[in-house]
């Protein structure tokens, strides 16, 4: 693919939410910038199941406002006044929205009634058969539409699925599918046993699953690749909970830091204690010289130290979310970097490993295998502006913009991805001082 440096058109200022580009113009940046993060989409997303299939009458403080969680929560209304009466079989589109699809996937099966469960066309590329496989040995009723292994699937659910005592489900692709099953076995009014195979990526989401429903007084538990679920009709423990704010979102605002000397972050109601996976965050940029501080204020985030690595490793399997922003902020320090456990990348909202191979390799040197990506240092002297390809991918849009640290303007397309998780992540970043433009 050639490269794509060159200057598309553009308006001065308002917002970037419909543009088909966004310039970044490196300016005086701020001494002092206060982020808002967005609430945890992850946490969200996993409650709203939770309060369809175990805790009707919970209440959700600091729901997420991502494009995902307000997809779930209309997805779940609708198939809750659905009339068959008035359509034998309902539509439900989750767009390019996997969460959407994989939750929505196990619980339809126990939902009474005749659905079409399809997405757009990325959507249909992203392989759902181990869930489905996992499902009809549950008696699921599930026929593949078009592909077989892909979406749209169409499910007639059953209010009595009659599970075997144990659950086996092939975790390979994506840990969603073990999720999934967990988030609709309040539904199936008996104890079973979920054995996972082939769980390489991702535990992390499966751990923070199992997390809520305890909060919620349900008794699961996982040993290894073992999880233990125990039916009971108590009432649940709790009448309300609240979402974290978001940890994977932070990271961007730690390499933002990393990256220069001028701008401290401080990150307001961050917990320290967390959930979230991608908390690891913090002791991942240790050695990027960053100086970290709790305060009633938030978390504070200032470059101390002149300390950038040699060289750079790290097994992102249990924290695949962060690797774009680690591999763009290598790539920005010129630090030479080994990312591995990352095979679960080509099956996200874009194929992000070959996303970030195009995009990284526009300024460096980047090599990948199914389960590694190595960048090498190389700089490469660009005629103009580089202009970047988001992909339609939010995580990819939002690491590719800390490049503006290391060219005075740059370039990236579909701005307005970034709303699936941080929807005001572009407004934040005009707090720093960047000029930004569409």
């Amino acid at each position: 693919m050639p490269y794509r440096f060159y200057h598309p058109p553009f308006e001065t200022a308002g917002k970037t939410m419909n543009a088909p580009y966004v310039q970044l113009i490196q300016q005086s940046l701020s001494d002092t910038v206060y982020v808002d993060l967005p609430t945890s989409k992850s946490i969200s997303n996993r409650l709203l199941m939770l309060k369809e299939t175990y805790h009707t009458t919970l209440k959700i403080k600091n729901l997420s406002k991502a494009d995902d969680t307000l997809l779930l929560e209309k997805l779940l209304l609708d198939i809750q006044t659905h009339s068959t009466e008035d359509d034998p079989v309902k539509r439900i589109h989750t767009q390019n929205s996997g969460t959407c699809f994989r939750f929505l996937c196990a619980y339809l099966c126990v939902k009474k009634g005749k659905w079409l469960l399809t997405g757009d066309t990325r959507m249909k590329s992203r392989p759902i058969e181990a869930l489905v496989t996992a499902m009809q040995a549950c008696g699921a009723k599930i026929t593949y539409k078009e592909k077989h292994g892909f979406p749209p699937l169409e499910i007639t659910g059953q209010e009595c699925l009659c599970p075997p005592q144990n659950i086996e489900i092939n975790a390979e692709k994506s840990s969603q599918f073990v999720s999934a099953i967990l988030l609709i076995l309040p539904l199936l009014k008996k104890d079973i046993v979920v054995k996972i195979s082939h769980l390489k990526a991702s535990k992390s989401y499966i751990e923070m699953t199992i997390g809520l429903m305890q909060k919620l007084g349900i008794d699961v538990s996982m040993q290894e690749n073992i999880i233990t679920y125990k039916h009971t009709d108590s009432p649940a423990e709790i009448q309300s909970i609240e979402v974290e704010y978001d940890w994977s979102s932070a990271a961007y605002w730690f390499a933002w830091v990393a990256l220069q000397y001028s701008t401290k972050v401080c990150i307001k109601k961050l917990r320290k204690s967390s959930l979230q996976s991608d908390a690891v965050i913090e002791k991942i940029m240790y050695p990027f010289g960053l100086s970290l501080r709790y305060t009633r204020e938030g978390l504070w985030i200032e470059k101390k130290f002149d300390k950038v690595p040699p060289s750079f490793t790290y097994d992102c399997s249990n924290h695949i979310d962060l690797v774009p922003v680690l591999a763009v902020l290598c790539a920005a320090l010129e630090v030479k970097a080994t990312l591995k456990g990352i095979h679960h990348l080509s099956y996200k909202e874009s194929d992000r490993l070959q996303a970030l191979y195009q995009e990284l390799n526009k300024i460096t040197t980047v090599k990948y295998t199914k389960n590694t990506l190595k960048i090498t240092p190389v700089s490469k002297s660009l005629s103009s502006a580089p202009c970047f390809a988001s992909y339609q991918d939010h995580r990819i849009a939002m690491s590719l913009s800390l490049f503006i640290h290391k060219y005075q303007t740059i370039y990236i397309e579909n701005p307005a991805c970034v709303s699936k998780s941080y929807p005001d992540f572009w407004e934040n970043l005009r707090k720093t001082g960047i000029e930004i433009r569409s």
